[in-house]
């Protein structure tokens, strides 16, 4: 029977557990919200199949398996702590190509708040952003790409990939600014705003790369007809041109459509208009990465800088 494997981002939280004993005071140290520090203590809970922590006087308190396993978790954080600071790995020496692939919004949400440190860091170092290939999971597996960025809901991932949560997005509809349907929208009643805007316009679908139909995540939201999407297009930047020259509309992220709005004379609908999902950004990596020192330390930069920004509205 195969062991489970705990990632980095679980080894990290179980620590920070361990010493504070709450599950507010784990968050802050770690810069993550307690939403995902429950998240977390979920996950690791169902992985190794016992509670690790129960409530009590003082807090969280540790099961006996929690004990045992406590000294060996310590070892490996240890050596990975070890691994970012001493001579073993320096990023200004690092040469060769850093391999990330997602949706090309994905460089504005996670690629942009960390580009300059990179560069600064590891100024020999090459970055390759590319759209998600079909085969992503040989990709990751063969080493011709390192990190891939994703958002939609997935199937599970197969046991030997790993996957660590860098942000939440809720996500809004967006039109040009003179869209004839923000003049109907100032008159229309509540209840007649989602019906105006889906019987009179049309929209162009983003669907987030190979086999990932936006809908798959939308449960709650309306089953639109065939006849009501104009275009399906994997890519942000170009669908948003379309936006400014038709009365179609998009959904997107609410971050991607903040930033764009600053630039770009579109507008943000009302969110009232219909109930959209909110997602959980990821990277998503192969294990035989997991103590890859370079990578290591890019999965950490990654982590830090975005989780610092993490509400619901922000990049």
């Amino acid at each position: 029977m195969d062991e489970p494997h705990m990632t980095s981002e679980q080894i990290w939280f179980l620590v920070a557990l361990w010493e504070a004993r709450s599950l507010s005071l784990a968050a802050k140290r770690l810069g993550i919200s307690v939403a995902t520090a429950t998240r977390l203590l979920r996950s690791v809970r169902g992985l190794l199949q016992d509670p690790l922590f129960v409530r009590g006087k003082g807090g969280f308190v540790p099961t006996n398996r929690m004990a045992r396993l406590m000294p060996a978790i310590e070892e490996v954080q240890n050596a990975m702590r070890e691994l970012a600071r001493t001579g073993e790995f320096d990023p200004a020496s690092v040469r060769g190509t850093l391999r990330l692939a997602g949706v090309d919004n994905a460089v504005l949400t996670f690629l942009r708040p960390v580009f300059q440190k990179l560069l600064s860091s590891a100024p020999e170092l090459k970055i390759s952003f590319s759209t998600i290939p079909a085969d992503w999971e040989n990709a990751l597996e063969d080493g011709t790409l390192d990190i891939l960025f994703y958002a939609p809901p997935m199937k599970a991932l197969r046991k030997e990939f790993r996957s660590a949560e860098l942000n939440q997005t809720s996500h809004v509809l967006v039109v040009r600014r003179s869209h004839p349907i923000l003049k109907e929208l100032e008159n229309a009643s509540p209840e007649g705003r989602a019906s105006a805007l889906l019987e009179r316009y049309r929209e162009i679908e983003i669907t987030y790369g190979p086999g990932s139909r936006r809908q798959a995540g939308e449960t709650s939201a309306p089953v639109e007809s065939d006849k009501s999407i104009a275009l399906q297009c994997d890519y942000f930047l170009p669908s948003v041109f379309l936006l400014l020259e038709s009365d179609c509309y998009a959904r997107m992220p609410v971050n991607t459509a903040r930033y764009l709005e600053r630039y770009l004379p579109i507008a943000l609908l009302p969110p009232e208009i219909r109930r959209l999902p909110v997602w959980s950004g990821r990277m998503i990596w192969h294990e035989r990465t997991d103590v890859d020192p370079l990578l290591l330390w890019v999965r950490r930069l990654f982590m830090n800088e975005l989780r610092s920004k993490r509400e619901l509205s922000s990049l």
